[in-house]
């Protein structure tokens, strides 16, 4: 489960690639995000690792 950058929360189906410390447009905080390719929109997004809910 991941919640974005607008408040909405969904499952999401990603392939990882890496993970680093930067800001971005959507992310204007410096902070710890994961670049991986989103399997539904076949594109490579950037997601806030503090907004990916654990697995239970």
């Amino acid at each position: 489960m991941y919640t974005n950058w607008k408040g909405e929360k969904r499952e999401r189906q990603i392939v990882p690639i890496k993970m680093w410390y930067v800001s971005t447009e959507f992310h204007p905080k410096p902070q710890m995000l994961l670049q991986a390719l989103d399997i539904e929109k076949n594109q490579v997004r950037d997601f806030a690792v503090k907004d990916i809910e654990p697995i239970v």
